[in-house]
């Protein structure tokens, strides 16, 4: 589960990049930025928990799940913006990437941590 909450921060921090670079452009309203930058927000708040156990684990993909949405939703306002072909394709990628996480945090849930399995003894 680490590997997916690294991953997560490297994404949300690339996420607010983008909305942050957006907030500037004169192409595109107000809208689109706020919806990136709140959908990140999903991603931000699972990466800093340590998730060991069940109920956190699916935090973490309910968290994944909840920024996948939030893309889907600036998607729909880049497409109702008529923002150029290239930003809304994008939005796409970055939807598709929080799929891609919410399916690996969803099928990782119920694994188990091997105590010692990599601890020698000395």
């Amino acid at each position: 589960m680490i590997k997916i909450r690294l991953w997560a921060a490297l994404w949300a921090l690339t996420t607010l990049a983008l909305s942050l670079l957006l907030f500037g452009s004169p192409v595109v309203k107000i809208g689109l930025p706020i919806a990136l930058a709140l959908s990140s927000l999903c991603l931000v708040a699972i990466v800093p928990f340590n998730a060991r156990k069940p109920g956190a684990r699916i935090r973490v993909a309910l968290g994944c799940a909840l920024y996948s949405l939030g893309t889907l939703v600036a998607l729909g306002v880049a497409i109702v913006q008529q923002a150029p072909l290239p930003l809304a394709a994008l939005v796409l990628l970055f939807a598709l990437f929080g799929f891609f996480l919410t399916g690996w945090a969803w099928f990782t849930r119920n694994r188990q941590r091997r105590a010692g399995y990599f601890d020698r003894e000395d």
